[in-house]
């Protein structure tokens, strides 16, 4: 190998030769060749499925006449077997030449590979789904509605966010009651406490199914209770007055809203 075949003269290099190409030739010295001679890895057969092989140009001219084959048989108006044999045969060659080109999955990988348009199908069909289930996201903003963003702002100013604990137990809401008048709906799960001798009066409607509350009668009262039609006691409590210092539960059937049932009380 001699000693200066990785250098080259600048005039070397200004050649006006048109479609050459600068090489290592097997010496290990760079020189320019044609293009034309450069040499292509190809295969000259349709059944090599191994990556990185080119096809030769004369299988092209092999699928070319195949194709132009089946175009004349489908076009000719001499149907005969002969004619339909040889559109078989073609198409076969070609649909095999098609396996190896074509991938009909999601998990084969090649970089010759083609995907099928069945695929295809199906990738769109993931795309469209999460499309249709995305959420939009204003620029500059986070991934929360404006109606979290009202009650985020509640709690950081201090307030009570009622809305949140609605249908819940909230036995921290206290509620006081000094006059007779009807049990509201509005005691659901809260603490409510009797600070005067009253008498509550159940109501035919209005009650949620399930509406109860917890209560509570300050020293020296009575609670007197009353039921309208349909409603009924059920259990072991059926309606005398409930005496001072009373703490009970009062419970309207969530399966049968026309039963009301009192507990707690000794």
């Amino acid at each position: 190998m001699h000693t200066n075949h990785n250098r080259i003269k600048v005039s070397d290099l200004e050649t006006d030769d048109p479609d050459k190409i600068l090489v290592t030739n097997s010496k290990g010295e760079l020189e320019f060749i044609a293009t034309k001679n450069i040499k292509v890895d190809s295969y000259n057969a349709l059944d090599y499925i191994q990556e990185g092989k080119a096809l030769d140009a004369r299988q092209g001219k092999i699928l070319k006449d195949l194709i132009d084959t089946i175009n004349t048989l489908l076009l000719s108006d001499n149907v005969n077997l002969n004619n339909i044999q040889k559109l078989a045969d073609a198409i076969e060659v070609v649909q095999n030449s098609l396996n190896i080109i074509l991938v009909d999955d999601l998990i084969t990988g090649g970089s010759t590979k083609a995907l099928t348009a069945e695929q295809g199908k199906v990738l769109k069909g993931f795309i469209d789904a999460l499309t249709f289930n995305k959420v939009d996201k204003v620029p500059g903003e986070r991934l929360i509605s404006a109606t979290e963003i009202t009650k985020l702002s509640g709690i950081e100013a201090g307030a009570q966010i009622n809305q949140d604990i609605s249908g819940k137990q909230d036995i921290n809401n206290q509620i006081f009651v000094s006059t007779s008048g009807p049990v509201q709906d509005s005691w659901h799960g809260k603490l409510v406490t009797f600070t005067a001798s009253v008498t509550i009066t159940v109501p035919a409607t209005g009650l949620r199914p399930g509406f109860n509350f917890e209560g509570i009668i300050d020293p020296a009262f009575t609670v007197n209770t009353a039921l309208t039609a349909p409603k009924t006691w059920s259990g072991s409590y059926f309606g005398s007055p409930i005496p001072e210092n009373s703490i009970f539960s009062f419970v309207q059937r969530g399966n049968d809203s026309n039963k009301i049932s009192i507990y707690g009380l000794l």
